[in-house]
């Protein structure tokens, strides 16, 4: 037979940080794409047939890039986030 001891844990706090997490927004306008909360990322954007058309790195908190792309639709994935956007 074995002998089975309880040993007395000590106890761990786990605080929940008080920071906010910012959402990541993606807004295009025209031909112009704003992107809020995303900074030291990179952005790709795809075509409808996945292949990526564009690439950038996000340098500030509210970045807006012109898109010098044709019309139609793409999607743009900045961090885990990905949206699907139409120029028009």
């Amino acid at each position: 037979p074995q002998t089975v001891r309880a040993v007395e844990m000590t106890e761990v706090n786990d605080e929940i940080s008080t920071e906010l997490v910012k959402e990541i927004s993606v807004v295009v306008t025209d031909s112009k794409l704003r992107i809020q909360n995303a900074e030291g990322l990179t952005v790709a954007i795809y075509n409808i047939t996945g292949v990526k058309v564009a690439t950038f790195k996000i340098d500030s908190e509210d970045k807006t890039v012109a898109l010098n792309l044709e019309k139609g639709c793409y999607i743009v994935k900045v961090g885990k986030v990905a949206r699907k956007i139409a120029l028009r």
